[in-house]
């Protein structure tokens, strides 16, 4: 028997490390069902997720609509697909529909920022 069969080819603290990639609708995607006072959150961390890939305009859109459930995914079902054809046109739309308005002073400071 030849002694290189009998041996494993690597040893567990010498195997590589990888990245887990995010996939669309994966249950550890953060989920929006519409709850207003958790929308900046969970805006903030798909637009990390996203990137982190390498998506197309279309599988950004498809990403972002893969992390909704009930009021928020089917709002987004009535609108006309050329309208929600790339993610920022879906998270600009969710951001209608549910985010909270600005205060003037929050207002007043991302303009400072500019």
């Amino acid at each position: 028997m030849d002694e290189a069969q009998d041996r494993p080819s690597a040893s567990p603290s010498v195997t590589a490390q990888f990245v887990m990639p995010w996939f669309m609708g994966a249950a550890w995607i953060p989920t929006f069902d519409g709850e207003k006072a958790t929308f900046v959150e969970w805006r903030a961390q798909v637009e990390a997720m996203l990137r982190a890939q390498g998506l197309s305009q279309q599988q950004q859109a498809d990403f972002v609509f893969g992390a909704l459930e009930g009021e928020a995914k089917r709002e987004l079902q009535l609108v006309i697909p050329r309208d929600k054809n790339t993610g920022q046109k879906v998270l600009d739309i969710l951001q209608t529909l549910y985010a909270k308005q600005p205060t003037r002073a929050q207002l007043r400071s991302h303009f400072f920022k500019l």
